[in-house]
């Protein structure tokens, strides 16, 4: 059994890969949405939604990884994991400076509660990235429809992220296994996306 947590910024190419990877691999995956319900949160509330996304994604995870009953799995993919969150708990720290303290309490529980976990299981973070002009092409319908989210789909927010997540890989990857998919500066096709995750998979 190996954990993967897809983490990045939106409309980076998780859910298509993570749509893809088990049917090109033959290998069973259970799928754990962390943060599903999210967006029905109103767009006033940012710092809600945040942290209501952290102990979501946490209790999410700690329930796929205490039960034993997952057998005909041979992996386990997380869509947004404990990473990720410490990734929006800084970005909920620049946007409102008023919530600094429980900001920094929050992370140094999420980044326990990872090293945890990654010394107990076989646990990998694939980080992805791309950029605000990249989302636009693809996802065109964020810019459209009122009811995606233009809270977060936007320059500004989406150029924070992607500096949020990459502090955060510099820091982490010396204590934890990540995988860096990096489509800011190259143009990485679905396809390759996927054939960088595959070999990750196909040992568990």
């Amino acid at each position: 059994m190996i954990f993967l947590e897809f983490s990045g910024t939106p409309g980076s190419g998780k859910n298509s890969v993570i749509k893809d990877i088990s049917s090109q691999t033959g290998v069973a995956c259970k799928i754990v949405q962390a943060n599903e319900k999210i967006f029905d949160i109103s767009n006033s509330n940012f710092e809600l939604k945040n942290l209501w996304t952290i102990f979501d994604t946490y209790s999410k995870l700690e329930i796929a990884v205490k039960q034993k009953d997952f057998d005909s799995y041979k992996a386990i993919i997380f869509n947004r994991g404990m990473f990720d969150r410490i990734a929006w708990v800084r970005l909920l720290k620049m946007k409102n400076s008023s919530f600094s303290e429980i900001a920094d309490y929050l992370e140094a529980w999420l980044r326990n509660n990872l090293y945890d976990l990654s010394k107990d299981e076989p646990y990998k973070i694939v980080l992805f990235l791309t950029s605000y002009e990249k989302i636009i092409v693809r996802r065109p319908d964020y810019l459209h429809d009122k009811s995606q989210i233009p809270w977060i789909i936007n320059h500004k927010t989406i150029n924070d992220l992607n500096s949020i997540y990459y502090q955060l890989y510099g820091e982490l990857k010396k204590n934890l296994d990540i995988i860096l998919i990096d489509d800011l500066e190259s143009d990485l096709s679905l396809q390759d996306k996927i054939s960088v995750v595959m070999p990750h998979l196909l040992i568990a």
